[in-house]
């Protein structure tokens, strides 16, 4: 059972990277990873994956294929992206092909 993080020597991570509970967590080489992304737990990229600036993927999510996640996007738990997700929103499912606006949050 794999139970590290293993981020490949070939992949592009940019600055303040954020590996929230990273057990199981797979970067995969060519992936490239934008600034202040939060990256949870049994996560997996690889295949060429861009994801953009402030990017959240939750626990479980997977991005195959040179799918992309456009700047401050989330893919949902469990959800795979085959595909694109859009700026500004969520992508939920499998395949994480629905994409709903995210809410806009309050200042603080």
């Amino acid at each position: 059972m794999l139970r590290d993080t293993d981020i490949s020597p070939r992949a592009e991570i940019g600055r303040g990277l954020y590996l929230y509970h990273g057990l199981a967590t797979v970067i995969g080489k060519g992936t490239v990873i934008g600034t202040d992304a939060v990256v949870c737990q049994q996560v997996t990229t690889g295949g060429g994956s861009k994801i953009g600036d402030d990017v959240t993927l939750l626990a479980g999510a997977k991005g195959y294929r040179a799918s992309d996640s456009g700047d401050r996007s989330e893919v949902g738990a469990n959800g795979v992206v085959t595909s694109g997700v859009p700026a500004e929103r969520i992508a939920v499912g499998i395949s994480a092909d629905r994409h709903i606006p995210k809410p806009r949050t309050r200042p603080s």
